[in-house]
């Protein structure tokens, strides 16, 4: 015995959730890297949406040269907490470069994006990779 019933559309109760805007900027990243040089350099955040954003947990990110070469880390938001309508946070950042001979080297894109709710928040800066 086959039970067939009529096609159903999606629940009128649900939303679309729209990530936040948020604005990345990185600053203190150099033109030229060294392979097995730790990067130090800071990330701005903005929120450019009209409401604040309540960093209930914090994100994951990845930094590192793009495609292949990225590595996942845990935002330190705890301290920020909220971050209201037009307010920026800024987070010190480290990024130890492989080093030679599995540093990648030339020219590279060096990458930081955030994940989940917050996924498509990126910044990136062309820089190149010299062995030491």
């Amino acid at each position: 015995m086959l039970l067939v019933s009529a096609i159903q559309g999606p629940h009128a109760k649900r939303t679309a959730a729209t990530p936040p805007a948020l604005r990345i900027a990185l600053a203190g990243v150099p033109d030229k890297l060294l392979a097995g040089q730790t990067l130090r350099y800071t990330v701005t955040i903005t929120n450019e949406s009209a409401a604040p954003i309540s960093f209930d947990s914090c994100p994951t990110y990845d930094e590192g040269f793009a495609p292949d070469g990225m590595v996942s880390f845990l935002l330190n938001c705890g301290p920020v907490g909220r971050l209201a309508a037009g307010a920026s946070a800024t987070f010190a950042m480290e990024f130890t470069i492989r080093p030679s001979p599995k540093a990648p080297t030339g020219p590279q894109r060096f990458l930081w994006r955030m994940h989940g709710a917050y996924a498509g928040a990126t910044a990136e800066k062309a820089v190149t990779v010299a062995a030491p």
